[in-house]
């Protein structure tokens, strides 16, 4: 995405490098700080991209990567402790035409109703495991990153089932755990 600045990204210890191919629209040079190899070391690896304007070096835009490289016996645990959903219509709550069933992190579906004049979606998680990485991905949108204990908003909302996709990747970066949400939100008042 183009003007989205900051990814992250998590690999099993096994993977001791990276190489990062970027492509740009014409007119615009792409230069990768270290060149596009980069060797791993265990926990946080940060590379930069910069997009610079042809001949014109005061116009870039700056791209960071951020790559988590598991340590040797990583956590293998992609499992949620907290998930936490609620609909909104102008920034007001509104209460569940049927709520969704209570939480337990064996349970990889959650279905519910809203009401037909919500036109937001929260979604608050919190991993099992602290350095679990979460995305969501909302309907047929690319995933987003979910940082434990915010509470995203996904908007606009669309009329007959809403799917939003969470997955959790262990710090392992090797095991992954999905849960899914289909929140139904009916034509109508």
């Amino acid at each position: 995405l183009p003007y989205n600045t900051d990814y992250k990204i998590s690999v099993p210890n096994s993977i001791n490098k990276i190489k990062v191919e970027a492509e740009a629209e014409a007119g615009i040079d792409v230069e990768i700080d270290g060149g596009a190899e980069h060797t791993l070391t265990e926990g946080n690896n940060s590379i930069t991209v910069k997009a610079v304007q042809t001949g014109n070096s005061a116009n870039a835009f700056e791209y960071k990567i951020h790559v988590q490289k598991a340590k040797a016996l990583a956590s293998n645990d992609a499992f949620l402790s907290s998930l936490e959903m609620d609909s909104k219509w102008a920034g007001v709550h509104k209460d569940w035409k049927t709520p969704p069933a209570q939480f337990d992190k064996h349970t990889d579906t959650y279905t519910c109703m809203m009401d037909a004049h919500c036109d937001e979606f929260f979604i608050k998680a919190v991993p099992n495991e602290e350095h679990a990485v979460m995305t969501v991905k909302a309907n047929d949108a690319d995933p987003v990153p979910l940082a434990s204990g915010e509470n995203k908003k996904f908007a606009p909302l669309k009329d007959g089932t809403n799917t939003f996709v969470i997955t959790v990747t262990a710090e392992d970066a090797s095991t992954v755990k999905t849960y899914k949400v289909n929140a139904e939100k009916r034509e109508g008042s």
